[in-house]
């Protein structure tokens, strides 16, 4: 580098950076006015950075759905007629030493029911000491309302003062009830729940249903241009809400989560539990280790980088470009209105490591032509320094353009793929890191080469100290290791991969996207032990819902004979008419059908309590001292007052619609639990054992949903992992012209993904809505090593025309790049382990693990695959 050379033939030749005019304005741009570009991009980023202001989190439940499920729409269209089964919250209290049927345990509830409804935005309460209470000895199926009480009732009233014995009946009255039992109380009586009703927002829910008709809308007919302004307006406004949802959502489990420390005493254990709690804490996790990890990330690259260079400057350098990079995708997110979700919220350390791989690679090439100049740079005068440091990067650029921006390139390509999946949150996850890997060329290309211009000139000592440094470092590179392994195994490595290939393959066809709500968070944490609680001594955790639809009974389809001989019924027409009028839906032998389906549901494994019509039949018929006829069954509407009628009836019929409603509960501690083999069980069961009709049969809730979007996660991640190969493979064509080239490329990184899923599988650890990325992110940075390498690979041979002197230069420069990049991934995802959310643990212990097997695919077999089949010739 001795010689002049102008920055035109610098960044042209070879046919890289071509281009006269924008090779012009680079150098003129980048290089001779550092201090004006830094200034105009420092104005860029103040402006993202003031966006960050309305950067969005969005940590509602509707995140984690397929918006295109048809149960979803069938869901919300049930809500509309039956009381949600989600959004309540669940307060489980549990009397140690003995039962809660006692004056100073009922006080203890009686408070904290108290405090929980003078708490904003608590609708309602629903426990043991407000249901109906039907055991006088002179109650029967005519006179129920007669004889109803409560226990709040009697405690408010000053006649808690029963003997023991009283006390006894109560209790054996609570754990026996049919309805009760498990619900509100568990078998021995010393743990009790209360249902804590959150107030629900009527104006989102109105917007959702209007979106969903505009939706249908959409797909069958023709859409008008006001329709179209509509729906995209409702989809903000529906955002908004969700956003206001969950602040309230958080807000209220805060407040009562404050109210029942007061209440955790060595005899007395509470713990809250409910559909919402799961949603709010899992971001509550996210968001948690978003702010404790990112500081551990920096500081643990800060080691990672001070280790690899010895030097402050390129440990500084590197950080700067890397947390400039992440938050100016920040503060583009925040401009754009993209909300980040669970999904995408590791996004902060991917583009991180990501840019630092890039200034990494920039770095150790810069270091090889210091180090490959070291005469002329030594023996330079310090005046000339600069103009030296010019030709540095300049050549650094040259050489590193092509190759970083296929890598980058590659990888945006593994990313874009995740469109294929239906999920909203996916989608945007990769087209937001397509954008953050864009961020990270720009400024890589622009901003780094800006700031080692203005670094100051150095003496001839301080470079002599330098290249010193740069010598003593990368000399004796590790990934010489890599070297000997190759040469000493040969052609072995190929078939060991192939040995390996094939049993992670057997592991990736064990692969399921079973998971347990349970499972996400830490035995030690309150969540898990409260959802432990719930699901051994009351009942189950996750609601299921199924709805059986009959069709329309003319009265003379009514057991006539039935009310002909009961005394307590004239048969006249108005009679009939009262008897049969909208009532006509309980019948003898549909009760007694929801009575088998009850029984056949409660069989199955992983079902705890189950609820429906039947358990207030049963109730009733405990009663009467026997099953109730037709005409009983026709005047149960009117049996019990309005403020019981929707406890104990309301919820499980509907008359207008001609429906039994079935409540479920899911044991989220059964580890056997499969729940898409459940719900195919559940279904096939109700056509085949009951002759039901499948249009007569909707089974939806919760479960079902996300079920339904883990399927679309498993299967989406097949197209996708099929277009990210295909991609790149057509990519490393392109770049390479070679199509033996593209399929020896792409072996190592298919290789990768597939030992990181199949170890996976045989682990029976199951894909999560975290982990189910990880192939395609995987593939997508990996692939950064294999086009490195094969670069410099090619460049090599073409000195020496000798595939060993090849392999060996290549690995002792562009191998040394690709470790300390691999190492700082390996770092940075490594910090993650350290989650007490499981999804987040397993994907930074996933992605480590990957990228290790990429690092040593690509300094081993890759080299190997290149000899084996004379790539180059």
């Amino acid at each position: 580098m001795s010689e002049h050379v102008s920055d035109q033939s610098l960044l042209t030749k070879d046919g890289q950076l071509t281009g006269a005019v924008f090779t012009r304005l680079y150098a003129w741009l980048v290089l001779n006015q550092p201090k004006c570009l830094l200034f105009a991009f420092l104005l860029l980023i103040s402006f993202l950075f003031v966006q960050l202001k309305d950067f969005s989190f969005d940590a509602s439940g509707d995140s984690l759905l397929l918006e295109d499920d048809v149960d979803l729409s069938n869901y919300r269209a049930l809500l509309q007629h039956y009381p949600s089964s989600d959004d309540y919250l669940v307060v489980v209290y549990q009397n140690i030493q003995g039962d809660i049927f006692n004056p100073k345990t009922l006080d203890k509830l009686t408070d904290l029911k108290a405090k929980l409804l003078a708490l904003p935005g608590v609708t309602g309460i629903t426990s043991v000491l407000d249901v109906p209470i039907l055991d006088h000895p002179s109650l029967d199926v005519t006179n129920v309302s007669n004889f109803i009480y409560t226990l709040d009732s009697k405690l408010t009233k000053g006649q808690s003062g029963y003997p023991e014995e009283r006390w006894q009946r109560i209790k054996s009255y609570f754990t026996s009830h049919p309805l009760y039992n498990e619900l509100l109380v568990s078998k021995d009586g010393k743990t009790t729940a209360m249902q804590v009703v959150i107030q629900s927002n009527t104006d989102r829910s109105s917007m959702v249903y209007e979106r969903e008709a505009l939706r249908k809308l959409k797909k069958e007919t023709g859409f008008r241009k006001d329709q179209a302004k509509r729906l995209n307006e409702l989809d903000e406004l529906i955002k908004t809400e969700n956003a206001s949802d969950v602040k309230k959502n958080q807000k209220i489990i805060e407040q009562v989560r404050a109210v029942l420390t007061g209440y955790n005493e060595p005899d007395n254990l509470v713990f809250l539990g409910g559909v919402p709690l799961i949603v709010v804490d899992m971001m509550r996790f996210v968001k948690s280790d978003l702010k404790q990890f990112g500081g551990t990330v920096v500081l643990f690259l800060i080691v990672t980088l001070a280790v690899i260079f010895k030097r402050k400057r390129w440990v500084l350098i590197s950080l700067f470009c890397c947390i400039v990079s992440s938050l100016s995708l920040s503060g583009l997110l925040a401009w754009t209105g993209f909300p980040v979700t669970v999904i995408s919220s590791n996004y902060v350390s991917l583009i991180f490591i990501i840019s630092m791989s890039m200034i990494i690679h920039l770095i150790v090439h810069y270091r090889e032509l210091a180090l490959s100049h070291r005469e002329e740079f030594l023996n330079l005068p310090d005046r000339d320094s600069s103009s030296m440091q010019r030709k540095l990067v300049l050549q650094t650029v040259k050489d590193m353009f092509w190759p970083i921006f296929y890598t980058a390139l590659t990888t945006v390509v593994a990313f874009l793929s995740l469109i294929l999946s239906k999920i909203r949150p996916i989608i945007d996850f990769g087209i937001m890191m397509s954008m953050g890997i864009g961020l990270a060329f720009f400024i890589a290309f622009v901003i780094f080469p800006a700031i080692m211009m203005l670094l100051r000139p150095v003496s001839a000592k301080q470079r002599s100290q330098r290249v010193t440094d740069v010598d003593d470092v990368d000399h004796h590179p590790i990934s010489l290791v890599f070297l000997k392994i190759t040469e000493k195994l040969g052609d072995k490595l190929i078939w060991i991969a192939l040995g390996v290939l094939i049993v992670s393959a057997i592991g990736v066809s064990r692969l399921t996207v079973e998971n347990r709500f349970i499972d996400y968070f830490k035995e030690s944490s309150e969540i898990h032990q409260g959802m432990k609680l719930i699901d051994e001594e009351m009942g189950g955790t996750t609601p299921l819902e199924i709805v059986i639809r009959f069709p329309e009974l003319s009265l003379n389809q009514t057991n006539i004979d039935d009310a002909e001989e009961d005394e307590d019924c004239f048969i006249d027409d108005d009679c009939l008419e009262d008897v049969y009028g909208e009532s006509q839906l309980l019948t003898v032998d549909r009760v007694a059908l929801a009575n088998d389906i009850q029984s056949y549901l409660s069989s199955l494994k992983g079902i705890g309590k189950v609820l429906s019509v039947a358990t207030t039949m049963d109730m009733l018929e405990d009663i009467n001292g026997k099953p109730l006829n037709s005409v009983e069954l026709a005047l149960v509407g009117s049996m019990f007052p309005d403020e019981f009628k929707s406890i104990l009836l309301l919820p499980y019929v509907h008359f207008d619609r001609n429906e039994f409603r079935f409540n479920l509960r899911i044991l989220d501690t059964d580890k056997t639990l499969v729940r898409a083999e459940l719900i195919d069980t559940i279904r096939s069961g109700l056509q085949e054992k009951f002759g039901l009709k499948e249009d007569q049969i909707l089974i939806t809730g919760m479960l079902v949903m996300y079920n339904n979007m883990l399927q679309s996660l498993f299967s989406s991640q097949i197209k996708t992992l099929g277009f990210v190969f295909l991609g790149i493979l057509l990519m490393f064509f392109l770049i390479f012209r070679s199509i033996k080239v593209a399929l020896v490329g792409i072996f190592p990184n298919i290789l990768s993904a597939i030992i990181v899923l199949g170890i996976m599988g045989w682990l029976g650890i199951p894909l999560d809505i975290m982990t189910i990325t990880i192939a395609a992110i995987t593939v997508g940075i990996a692939v950064d090593d294999t086009i490195h390498y094969i670069y410099r690979f090619r460049e090599e041979y073409q000195k020496t025309n000798d595939y060993k002197q090849a392999m060996l230069a290549s690995h002792a420069s562009i191998g040394k790049a690709m470790y300390y990049t691999s190492a700082t991934i390996i770092v940075g995802f490594s910090v993650l382990m350290m989650s007490s959310f499981s999804p987040t643990l397993y994907f930074g212990l996933f992605t480590s693990l990957a990228m290790l097997i990429a690092l040593i695919s690509a300094l081993t077999l890759l080299p190997q695959l290149m000899i084996k089949f004379h790539c180059v010739d």
